[in-house]
C-alpha cells in the first residue's frame, strides 16, 4: 500500500463530487509537475489531499490509476488525455492547517518529497507520500474517521503489542476492537526516541544507516513493563520505561510470554550465536 499526497486547485471541485483523482497530460511551460504518478497509483492505496493552507480530506483508491486516450467529461472540466482513478473520499470537518505537521515532516523527507526543507509544500500535484507523514498528520485529526483510515491514526500496529494511544501518557487500559488491546501513545514513543535514539537497544541496528534515507527513524518500541499485568491506567515514563527495539529484537523478545525475554536476554543471544558462529568458520577453514 502506497500513500501519495494531492495539491488539490480549482478543479478539485469538478474531481470531489465525482469522487476521482485525475490529471491532464497536457502541460503547458511552467505547468503542474507530478501528473503521471497518478497512473502509479493502486487499489487499495491512501490519499492526502491538499488545499493550501489545509489538508481538507483523505481517499483511498477503489481502483488502480490508468492512462485514458480521452479522459470522461467532468463539470465544466475537459482534460482531454490523462491518468485517472476512483476514490473513496473522507472530508474533513475541521481541515488540518499545514503550520501544525509541516515542520514535524522535513525529518521525513526523501526525493520527490511534497514538503521542502522549510516545512512547505512544494509546488506540483501528486507526490509519493508515506506512512510516517499520514500518520503526522493523523495525530493531529480529532474526529471520528473511516475504518480503513483508523489503523493509521497513531502508526500501524507491527506486532501484538504494539497498538496505538491517545495524547495522554496513560497506558495500559484495556480497548476491545477486535481483541483486547492496549492502547499506546505515540507522544511516549516520540519521547523515548528523542532521549535514545532510533538506533535498536538490544542488537544497535540503525535503519537509517543500514538502509539510507528512506529508512532513517524507522524503529519499533518496547515497553519494559509487562503491559498485559496492568488492567488499570499508569502513568508511563517515556525514558524510562520504554526502549526503542528493531523489529526482529522485538520478536525474539514475545517469544517468551510470561515474562518476556530481556534485553539483555536478547544481547546474550546474540553474542552466544556470534561465538557459534566465529567457531564454524574457524573449524571450515
Amino acid at each position: 500500500m502506497q500513500v501519495w499526497w494531492c495539491n488539490q486547485s480549482r478543479q478539485w471541485e469538478a474531481e470531489r463530487p465525482s469522487e476521482v483523482v485525475c490529471s491532464s497530460d497536457r502541460t503547458s511551460a511552467g505547468g503542474a509537475t507530478f501528473r503521471k504518478t497518478v497512473g502509479k497509483s493502486k487499489a487499495g492505496d491512501l490519499v492526502v489531499h491538499y488545499r493550501k493552507p489545509y489538508v481538507v480530506a483523505f481517499s483511498r483508491a477503489l481502483e488502480d490509476g490508468i492512462y485514458h486516450d480521452r479522459l470522461p467529461r467532468l463539470e465544466g472540466e475537459d482534460y482531454g488525455a490523462g491518468w485517472r482513478f476512483r476514490t473513496e473520499y473522507f472530508d474533513l470537518e475541521n481541515p488540518v492547517l499545514q503550520k501544525t505537521f509541516g515542520a514535524a515532516l522535513i525529518a521525513f523527507r526523501v526525493k520527490y518529497y511534497p514538503i521542502n526543507k522549510r516545512g512547505s509544500v512544494c509546488q506540483g500535484y501528486f507526490f509519493p507520500f508515506d506512512l510516517r507523514g499520514l500518520v503526522e498528520i493523523l495525530s493531529h485529526v480529532t474526529e471520528r474517521i473511516p475504518a480503513w483510515l483508523e489503523p493509521y491514526r497513531h502508526g500501524p500496529p507491527l506486532l501484538p503489542e504494539e497498538v496505538s494511544g491517545r495524547q495522554s501518557l496513560y497506558e495500559g487500559a484495556v480497548s476491545l476492537i477486535t481483541v483486547n488491546a492496549y492502547e499506546r501513545n505515540p507522544e511516549a514513543r516520540r519521547r523515548c526516541i528523542e532521549h535514545h535514539g532510533a538506533v535498536c537497544a538490544a542488537c544497535e541496528l540503525d535503519f537509517g544507516e543500514k538502509y539510507g534515507e528512506v529508512a532513517e527513524g524507522l524503529i519499533h518500541v518496547h515497553h519494559l513493563k509487562l503491559i498485559s499485568k496492568i488492567r488499570e491506567g499508569y502513568e508511563v515514563d517515556p525514558i524510562k520505561d520504554l526502549r526503542p527495539i528493531c523489529p526482529n529484537c522485538h520478536a525474539v523478545i514475545h517469544l517468551r510470554s510470561d515474562p518476556p525475554y530481556s534485553i539483555e536476554d536478547v544481547r546474550r543471544f546474540l553474542r552466544a550465536a556470534g561465538k557459534a558462529s566465529s567457531n564454524s568458520d574457524k573449524q571450515r577453514s
